[in-house]
């Protein structure tokens, strides 16, 4: 009877081996998916979810050790790190930060298009009780609908000296979906190209013009989106690469595992605001997966300026996302 059990259980164990390799494989062919940006489109979408691949590889190889599969079971947990890594070391702490001069707190906002009231966002801009380290200075907003667009009209009371729109407001109907720039400090330079998706302005921080660039990128859902995001980060890096006194602010719709990211801090020069904050997820969506959260949207700082604070404001607008917000200063 015991012999019997133990060819049994080894029968189960010879049986169990080519079914943990072949998840194995699997895997390891999804992985090479997410590389494959260069290739296909679809590999550049893919690659924002490698965050939830590695922990779907760390599961699946403390799955494979307690069946004792040794080999398929390291090769799990080595591409569950391998993918968890970039996020992971977001969260290295820095040293002590303090500022230079003049701070400038930025914030980026994807308003709920089609919403009767803003009201969740402007309670949380007109808050008496916000810290005044936490007030944004500069506000760029997208998916500003004509509703919106009067509602923000109460924030020139609230210290938001300079406005501009995109499209001109004369042209605004009831389908348009614009974008609007908000200070409490002056502004200059301010233009609008590329159908509205890049915006550049200059503000003054103790006689030094900071140069802030903003984009609303196109979704990686086929070829030609991906092909016209790839196109505004050539446009967009190339700017910020002009000045070192830079700030970006990118509804990229990409997370750091991209190659649109990746491309664009290689072109532009430029720092991820996170660097020590940890992740900060600005979009969530949890119709498919629960949990699933993603950061799409990216402050991104040219090597002139320290980042004294970075994060997420947790105030759902719509569409599952939330405010990002960043103070800097000048080294």
């Amino acid at each position: 009877m015991a012999q019997t059990e133990s060819q049994l259980r080894r029968a189960t164990a010879r049986a169990r081996r080519p079914l943990t390799w072949a998840v194995t494989i699997v895997v390891i062919v999804v992985t090479l998916w997410t590389r494959s940006g260069s290739l296909h489109w679809s590999g550049e979408a893919a690659a924002d979810y490698r965050w939830h691949l590695g922990w779907a590889c760390i599961a699946l190889g403390g799955v494979a050790s307690v069946l004792q599969n040794w080999v398929p079971s390291l090769l799990l947990l080595a591409l569950g790190f391998f993918h968890l890594g970039p996020e992971l070391a977001l969260s290295v702490p820095r040293g002590t930060v303090a500022a230079a001069g003049q701070p400038l707190t930025v914030a980026m906002v994807t308003l709920e298009a089609g919403a009767e009231d803003q009201r969740p966002f402007l309670d949380w801009i007109e808050a008496e009780d916000m810290a005044a380290e936490q007030r944004p200075d500069l506000l760029f907003l997208t998916q500003v609908d004509q509703l919106a667009l009067g509602q923000l009209g109460e924030l020139e009371a609230h210290g938001f000296i300079d406005r501009h729109v995109w499209p001109a407001e004369a042209d605004w109907t009831a389908d348009t979906r614009g974008n609007v720039f908000l200070s409490r400090l002056p502004t200059s330079g301010y233009s609008a190209g590329e159908l509205g998706r890049l915006f550049e302005l200059e503000v003054d921080l103790a006689g030094t013009p900071v140069t802030v660039l903003a984009a609303r990128m196109p979704r990686p859902l086929s070829e030609q989106g991906v092909d016209q995001r790839a196109e505004l980060v050539e446009l967009l890096g190339t700017r910020a690469a002009r000045s070192p006194n830079t700030v970006v602010l990118a509804k990229l719709n990409a997370t750091l595992y991209a190659p649109a990211y990746q491309r664009l801090l290689s072109l532009g020069e430029l720092t991820d605001s996170r660097m020590g904050f940890g992740r900060k997820t600005s979009w969530s969506d949890d119709r498919f997966l629960p949990g699933l959260e993603l950061a799409v949207d990216h402050v991104l700082v040219g090597d002139g300026l320290l980042v004294l604070d970075r994060r997420v404001e947790h105030l759902t607008l719509g569409q599952g996302r939330e405010p990002v917000i960043c103070r800097v200063s000048l080294r």
